[in-house]
Protein backbone atom coordinates (compact mmCIF):
# COMPACT_ATOMS: atom_id res chain seq x y z
CA UNK A 1 0.00 0.00 0.00
CA UNK A 2 1.22 3.04 -1.32
CA UNK A 3 2.10 6.01 1.64
CA UNK A 4 0.69 9.36 0.32
CA UNK A 5 2.92 12.10 0.03
CA UNK A 6 2.75 14.43 2.45
CA UNK A 7 1.25 17.40 -0.21
CA UNK A 8 -1.72 14.86 -0.93
CA UNK A 9 -1.72 14.19 2.75
CA UNK A 10 -2.29 17.53 3.65
CA UNK A 11 -5.01 18.29 1.81
CA UNK A 12 -7.24 15.38 2.49
CA UNK A 13 -6.32 16.77 6.12
CA UNK A 14 -7.35 20.25 5.50
CA UNK A 15 -10.71 19.57 3.57
CA UNK A 16 -11.55 17.45 6.29
CA UNK A 17 -10.69 19.89 8.89
CA UNK A 18 -12.99 22.53 7.12
CA UNK A 19 -15.82 19.82 6.60
CA UNK A 20 -15.59 19.30 10.64
CA UNK A 21 -15.40 23.18 11.12
CA UNK A 22 -18.61 23.94 8.72
CA UNK A 23 -20.43 20.70 11.03
CA UNK A 24 -20.23 22.53 13.90
CA UNK A 25 -20.53 25.69 12.98
CA UNK A 26 -24.15 24.68 11.18
CA UNK A 27 -25.27 22.84 14.49
CA UNK A 28 -24.00 25.83 16.91
CA UNK A 29 -26.54 27.66 14.36
CA UNK A 30 -29.36 25.54 15.51
CA UNK A 31 -28.49 25.80 18.49
CA UNK A 32 -31.66 28.61 19.44
CA UNK A 33 -34.03 26.37 17.99
CA UNK A 34 -33.56 24.30 21.24
CA UNK A 35 -32.34 26.26 23.31
CA UNK A 36 -33.01 29.14 25.50
CA UNK A 37 -30.05 31.15 27.07
CA UNK A 38 -31.00 33.15 30.45
CA UNK A 39 -28.75 34.74 32.84
CA UNK A 40 -25.69 32.44 31.09
CA UNK A 41 -27.42 29.12 31.13
CA UNK A 42 -28.92 27.17 28.23
CA UNK A 43 -32.40 25.44 29.04
CA UNK A 44 -33.96 23.40 26.51
CA UNK A 45 -36.70 25.96 25.15
CA UNK A 46 -39.76 23.85 25.39
CA UNK A 47 -39.90 22.79 28.60
CA UNK A 48 -38.64 25.49 30.96
CA UNK A 49 -40.64 27.15 33.02
CA UNK A 50 -39.50 30.70 32.82
CA UNK A 51 -41.56 31.94 35.62
CA UNK A 52 -40.13 29.22 38.35
CA UNK A 53 -36.58 30.32 37.26
CA UNK A 54 -37.52 34.25 36.63
CA UNK A 55 -38.46 34.08 40.36
CA UNK A 56 -36.14 31.32 41.81
CA UNK A 57 -35.14 34.09 44.46
CA UNK A 58 -38.71 34.09 45.59
CA UNK A 59 -39.54 30.61 46.17
CA UNK A 60 -40.07 30.18 49.49
CA UNK A 61 -37.67 26.92 51.46
CA UNK A 62 -38.94 25.05 53.76
CA UNK A 63 -36.58 23.23 56.03
CA UNK A 64 -36.80 19.98 55.48
CA UNK A 65 -36.90 20.21 51.75
CA UNK A 66 -34.34 18.26 49.26
CA UNK A 67 -32.90 19.01 46.32
CA UNK A 68 -31.18 16.47 44.18
CA UNK A 69 -29.02 18.81 41.85
CA UNK A 70 -26.83 17.58 38.99
CA UNK A 71 -24.64 18.55 35.70
CA UNK A 72 -27.14 17.30 33.06
CA UNK A 73 -26.49 13.48 32.24
CA UNK A 74 -25.01 13.04 35.76
CA UNK A 75 -27.15 10.13 37.36
CA UNK A 76 -30.04 12.51 38.26
CA UNK A 77 -32.55 10.03 37.54
CA UNK A 78 -30.99 7.49 39.44
CA UNK A 79 -30.66 8.83 42.62
CA UNK A 80 -33.99 10.74 42.11
CA UNK A 81 -35.45 7.17 42.28
CA UNK A 82 -33.28 5.88 44.80
CA UNK A 83 -33.83 8.95 47.31
CA UNK A 84 -37.67 8.84 46.46
CA UNK A 85 -38.51 5.47 47.26
CA UNK A 86 -36.55 6.42 50.85
CA UNK A 87 -39.43 8.93 51.45
CA UNK A 88 -42.42 7.38 49.75
CA UNK A 89 -43.15 4.37 51.61
CA UNK A 90 -46.52 3.70 49.49
CA UNK A 91 -44.57 3.75 46.00
CA UNK A 92 -41.82 1.35 47.73
CA UNK A 93 -44.36 -0.97 48.76
CA UNK A 94 -46.32 -0.77 45.59
CA UNK A 95 -49.59 -0.04 47.16
CA UNK A 96 -49.26 3.55 45.27
CA UNK A 97 -47.87 3.91 41.89
CA UNK A 98 -46.36 7.69 41.58
CA UNK A 99 -44.43 8.66 38.68
CA UNK A 100 -40.89 10.21 39.32
CA UNK A 101 -41.50 13.14 37.92
CA UNK A 102 -44.23 13.58 40.69
CA UNK A 103 -42.20 12.16 43.65
CA UNK A 104 -39.40 14.44 42.98
CA UNK A 105 -40.18 16.81 39.84
CA UNK A 106 -37.70 18.81 38.15
CA UNK A 107 -37.22 22.53 40.09
CA UNK A 108 -36.93 24.07 36.31
CA UNK A 109 -38.61 21.26 34.55
CA UNK A 110 -41.98 21.30 36.26
CA UNK A 111 -43.25 18.80 33.40
CA UNK A 112 -46.56 17.84 35.16
CA UNK A 113 -47.20 21.35 36.73
CA UNK A 114 -47.09 20.51 39.78
CA UNK A 115 -48.56 23.02 42.74
CA UNK A 116 -45.09 23.08 44.27
CA UNK A 117 -46.40 25.50 47.08
CA UNK A 118 -49.44 22.70 47.76
CA UNK A 119 -46.80 19.61 48.08
CA UNK A 120 -46.66 18.09 51.35
CA UNK A 121 -42.91 18.09 53.28
CA UNK A 122 -41.26 16.93 53.02
CA UNK A 123 -40.50 17.79 49.40
CA UNK A 124 -37.84 16.36 47.02
CA UNK A 125 -36.82 18.42 43.77
CA UNK A 126 -34.36 17.68 40.72
CA UNK A 127 -32.21 20.54 39.87
CA UNK A 128 -29.69 20.77 36.63
CA UNK A 129 -29.32 24.46 38.03
CA UNK A 130 -25.83 26.16 38.66
CA UNK A 131 -25.19 27.73 42.08
CA UNK A 132 -26.28 31.24 41.00
CA UNK A 133 -29.85 30.38 39.79
CA UNK A 134 -30.90 28.24 42.63
CA UNK A 135 -33.61 29.66 44.96
CA UNK A 136 -31.77 32.37 47.55
CA UNK A 137 -33.68 30.43 50.48
CA UNK A 138 -31.58 27.71 50.01
CA UNK A 139 -28.58 29.65 51.63
CA UNK A 140 -30.45 30.48 54.90
CA UNK A 141 -32.46 27.38 55.71
CA UNK A 142 -32.07 23.85 56.86
CA UNK A 143 -33.32 22.50 53.61
CA UNK A 144 -30.32 19.77 52.28
CA UNK A 145 -28.86 19.50 49.10
CA UNK A 146 -27.41 16.46 48.00
CA UNK A 147 -25.25 17.13 45.20
CA UNK A 148 -23.85 14.43 42.31
CA UNK A 149 -21.20 14.76 40.18
CA UNK A 150 -19.52 11.96 37.29
CA UNK A 151 -16.34 11.48 35.52
CA UNK A 152 -16.67 13.91 32.60
CA UNK A 153 -15.51 11.84 30.32
CA UNK A 154 -18.55 10.04 30.83
CA UNK A 155 -21.09 12.82 31.15
CA UNK A 156 -19.89 13.69 27.50
CA UNK A 157 -20.79 10.07 26.03
CA UNK A 158 -24.34 9.74 27.61
CA UNK A 159 -24.64 13.35 26.66
CA UNK A 160 -24.59 12.97 22.79
CA UNK A 161 -26.45 9.63 22.97
CA UNK A 162 -29.11 11.19 24.79
CA UNK A 163 -28.95 14.25 22.31
CA UNK A 164 -29.85 11.87 19.78
CA UNK A 165 -32.22 10.07 21.33
CA UNK A 166 -34.64 13.12 22.16
CA UNK A 167 -36.53 14.36 19.53
CA UNK A 168 -36.10 17.68 20.71
CA UNK A 169 -32.80 18.15 20.96
CA UNK A 170 -30.35 18.79 17.99
CA UNK A 171 -27.97 15.23 17.21
CA UNK A 172 -24.82 15.58 16.06
CA UNK A 173 -23.87 13.82 12.86
CA UNK A 174 -20.29 13.09 14.66
CA UNK A 175 -18.75 12.33 18.22
CA UNK A 176 -16.32 14.76 17.28
CA UNK A 177 -18.78 17.28 16.87
CA UNK A 178 -20.16 16.97 19.81
CA UNK A 179 -17.48 17.22 21.65
CA UNK A 180 -16.69 20.68 20.29
CA UNK A 181 -20.00 21.65 21.10
CA UNK A 182 -19.82 20.54 24.62
CA UNK A 183 -16.11 21.58 25.10
CA UNK A 184 -17.69 25.01 24.40
CA UNK A 185 -20.38 24.99 26.42
CA UNK A 186 -23.04 25.04 23.07
CA UNK A 187 -25.06 22.50 24.59
CA UNK A 188 -27.56 22.06 27.82
CA UNK A 189 -26.46 23.44 31.15
CA UNK A 190 -23.79 26.38 30.96
CA UNK A 191 -23.90 29.14 28.31
CA UNK A 192 -20.34 30.48 25.96
CA UNK A 193 -20.46 33.03 23.42
CA UNK A 194 -18.60 31.98 20.83
CA UNK A 195 -15.46 34.63 21.03
CA UNK A 196 -14.57 32.42 24.54
CA UNK A 197 -13.48 29.78 22.34
CA UNK A 198 -11.72 31.39 20.02
CA UNK A 199 -9.46 33.18 22.30
CA UNK A 200 -9.62 30.31 25.11
CA UNK A 201 -8.29 26.69 24.70
CA UNK A 202 -10.82 24.07 24.80
CA UNK A 203 -9.84 22.72 27.93
CA UNK A 204 -10.04 26.52 29.45
CA UNK A 205 -13.77 26.37 27.94
CA UNK A 206 -14.16 22.88 29.40
CA UNK A 207 -12.97 24.10 32.83
CA UNK A 208 -15.68 26.78 32.63
CA UNK A 209 -18.67 25.28 31.00
CA UNK A 210 -18.23 21.80 33.75
CA UNK A 211 -16.10 22.50 36.28
CA UNK A 212 -17.28 25.70 37.22
CA UNK A 213 -20.90 23.98 37.61
CA UNK A 214 -19.40 21.65 39.68
CA UNK A 215 -17.13 23.36 41.37
CA UNK A 216 -19.51 26.21 42.40
CA UNK A 217 -21.28 24.46 44.53
CA UNK A 218 -18.66 23.10 46.76
CA UNK A 219 -16.82 26.75 46.77
CA UNK A 220 -20.07 27.77 48.18
CA UNK A 221 -20.74 24.67 50.12
CA UNK A 222 -20.46 26.32 53.88
CA UNK A 223 -23.32 28.64 52.99
CA UNK A 224 -25.73 25.79 51.91
CA UNK A 225 -26.20 22.02 53.52
CA UNK A 226 -24.75 20.24 50.84
CA UNK A 227 -24.53 16.50 51.09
Amino acid sequence: MNTPTPFLWDFHEGIRRRQRQASYLHNCLLLHEYLFEFKGYNFERTLVKMHIVGSADDFEIRDDDVFIVTYPKSGTIWTQQILSLIYFEGHRNRTEDIKTMDRAPFFEYNIHNLDFIKMPSPRLFASHLPYYLVPKGLKNKKAKILYIYRNPKDVLVSFFHFSNWVARLKPSDTFENFMEMFLDGQVLSFFLCFFVSFFLSFVLSFFLSFFLCVFAWFWNQGDIGLI
